[in-house]
Parts: C-alpha cells; sequence; structure tokens
C-alpha cells in the first residue's frame, strides 16, 4: 500500500495482528520507500528502539500518548521534511 499511495510519513503500532510485525514492516519501508514511520506502542520504548533501529523510526510513542504529543510528533516530521526539500528554481531565500 505505501508503495502505491507514498505517504510522508506511517503512524503505525509496534505490534500488527498479522504474520508482519510493525517493526518489520517499518523496516522495509525505509529501506525500500525511505518513508519513516512514528510508532505507538503500549510496550517497553527501550526495547522497541532497541528492534527498530534499521527502520530509522522518527519517534516512538506511548500508546496512550496524548493528541498533542502525536501532533508535535507528526509537526516535527512536516518540518524536518520541509527543512530538507530543495529550494524550487526560483524561489530562493533573500541572505
Amino acid at each position: 500500500m505505501a508503495r502505491e499511495l507514498r505517504p510522508d510519513m506511517i503512524i503505525s503500532d509496534v505490534e500488527l495482528s498479522s504474520a508482519v510485525d510493525g517493526v518489520a514492516a517499518a523496516t522495509y519501508t525505509y529501506k525500500a520507500l525511505g518513508i519513516r514511520t512514528i510508532f505507538m506502542t503500549s510496550c517497553d520504548i527501550g526495547s522497541v528502539i532497541g528492534r527498530a533501529k534499521d527502520a530509522q523510526p522518527f519517534a516512538c510513542l506511548d500508546k496512550f500518548a496524548t493528541d498533542l504529543e502525536l501532533q508535535c510528533a507528526v509537526e516535527s516530521y512536516r518540518d524536518m521534511l520541509n527543512d530538507a526539500a530543495p529550494l524550487v528554481q526560483g524561489n530562493t531565500r533573500d541572505a
């Protein structure tokens, strides 16, 4: 699905109800498509980060994070993408 839709990011649970867990799916989407993940989990965040380092997750939040915490993570990721985007030809920043 990510290959067709090309989202900027994926928000995923670490534990999915399929044969592939969230860490494996995120690792694939990062390596194949360059799409990073914000993980939501009820697991110990430290253990998730250790397992997920190949996926290069942008953030790992507790599943009970507030809407504001998730919003901050998403906005921080968007800001990072905007800062990394090349300038459009003819659109330069003032020195």
